[in-house]
């Protein structure tokens, strides 16, 4: 039942762990099944200490997991052709930026060819797509002298608003710098002061960017990140165009679902992108927002094409065919552990063992991607094909993503990082994306509102020092 094994969100196994409240799964996790592999072999080997007490036994499984970003409207990119041509095409659109983000040439037609997208190969899923900051600002700036809103998002979860900033940072970053943040090793470009110049023809200050070797003892430095100062600036910029369209404190999560769903129907907003986690396709069809589409059409319609949308991976310019990046998700978490109270009871004990062997089997886990969409947290499984053919193309298009790029769950074995994860794990709520000034903010974007402070001033008021992290973090 309910209270025998619990699934839900976030890292929170090693700290009930430590206060018993979990029953110890170690037989279940290390257990050889008939194909001669064990649920551990499944699970991404930097992530196992985090389903761990410290005695070194587990404790909880993975659960879900999904990303941070954009999804766009792939019949409205279709139709108005919002696609960056390829170097060499010439039945084009040339467009130039009013905000001074410089020009591009935009596909002139759907015959006409696409850019390589951002992860340098021609012919698949990001084709056309962003694959710099400076081209998806130029493409927001297009849209916004075409359409309502070139992004959208519910105003009244403010933090919802930290998906485009996490998956942005993200992207820019890479895996090889996602990673490093977590494990506290390694190389990471930050920022190292100010130049007197600045980003575009902005007044937005360029960062001096240096290479930093990350310890334990340094791990301070992994919150100067210079990929996140260049997402930051992206939200300024995009917030002082009108770019970005926030609705009102009362948009709820799901009304904003029906509204990019709905995009363009009766007295609906033209809305091409959409912050949020990439869960929120299946929410809107549990809670019946595609079929409430289709009624507000009179059925004409009875489809709705829309996709997780490839994330740029540099600052400007263009990425050339060969020179890309695959792509680089950041895994919110979740969990499934069984009730500590119920160790002494054998009946229980060996029901909910059974039942957790059950579902991480090969064959469950690919039947709980075809059923919800959703892939399981930091464990190699593939897809079979009946449950692949199941997918919609949304659900395709992310699971692709998560197949050819790097998926970065958030656990290290650095041990700074084991007694502060809470603290430096990275979501919409975390300290690292919620500034603190005069006052707490949910997000850059609220911080932007005031007037008094900028992208220099939000990186600055979420970012770590060395004594903070001496004090606070090692002490």
């Amino acid at each position: 039942s309910a209270s025998h094994i619990y699934f839900g969100q976030g890292s929170v196994i090693r700290g009930l762990a430590q206060k018993g409240r979990l029953m110890n799964i170690n037989d279940v996790v290390k257990e050889v099944n008939e194909d001669g592999k064990t649920i551990e072999s499944k699970i991404d080997e930097n992530y196992r200490i985090m389903l761990k007490g410290n005695d070194d036994e587990y404790y909880g499984l993975p659960h879900y997991e999904f990303y941070s970003g954009l999804s766009y409207d792939v019949e409205l990119f279709d139709e108005n052709n919002y696609y960056f041509a390829a170097p060499n095409e010439t039945n084009v659109t040339s467009y130039a930026s009013s905000a001074g983000f410089g020009s591009a040439k935009f596909v002139g037609s759907k015959t006409a060819k696409k850019s390589c997208g951002p992860n340098g190969k021609m012919g698949d899923y990001d084709d056309g797509l962003p694959s710099s900051v400076q081209e998806l600002l130029i493409l927001c700036d297009k849209m916004n002298s075409e359409i309502d809103n070139p992004i959208l998002y519910a105003g009244g979860h403010e933090h919802y608003f930290n998906h485009l900033l996490v998956g942005l940072w993200t992207s820019l970053a890479g895996a090889e710098e996602m990673q490093n943040y977590f494990q506290m090793t390694g190389d990471m470009e930050i920022v190292d002061g100010y130049a007197s110049e600045t980003l575009f023809s902005t007044d937005i200050s360029a960062p001096n960017v240096k290479t930093q070797a990350l310890t334990e003892a340094t791990g301070y430095y992994a919150t100067q990140q210079a990929a996140r100062y260049y997402a930051s600036a992206f939200v300024e910029m995009a917030f002082n165009n009108d770019y970005i369209e926030n609705k009102n404190t009362n948009f709820s999560n799901t009304a904003a679902q029906l509204s990019f769903i709905s995009s363009g129907v009766g007295a609906q907003d033209v809305s091409g992108m959409f912050i949020e986690g990439s869960f929120w396709y299946n929410e809107a069809k549990d809670y019946g927002s595609f079929e409430d589409y289709y009624a507000a059409t009179k059925y004409e319609k009875t489809s709705r094409t829309l996709a997780w949308m490839p994330l740029p991976v540099q600052w400007e310019g263009s990425v050339t065919e060969g020179n890309g990046k695959a792509p680089t998700l950041l895994a919110t978490d979740g969990y499934a552990f069984i009730n500590g109270r119920f160790k002494n009871n054998e009946a229980v004990s060996s029901a909910s063992k059974d039942f957790l062997k059950f579902l991480y089997t090969d064959e469950e886990l690919s039947a709980f991607t075809a059923t919800t969409g959703v892939a399981k947290c930091a464990i190699d499984y593939e897809l079979l094909p009946a449950d692949y053919e199941k997918l919609d193309d949304f659900q395709e298009g992310v699971w692709k993503m998560r197949s050819e790029g790097t998926v970065i769950n958030q656990g290290g074995t650095a041990g700074t990082f084991l007694r502060n994860s809470k603290t430096l794990s990275i979501g919409t709520l975390a300290q690292i994306v919620r500034p603190k000034t005069n006052a707490t903010y949910d997000s850059i974007l609220s911080l932007l509102r005031t007037g008094n402070y900028g992208t220099k001033d939000y990186f600055d008021a979420t970012c770590l020092d060395a004594t903070e992290w001496s004090d606070y973090y090692q002490g």
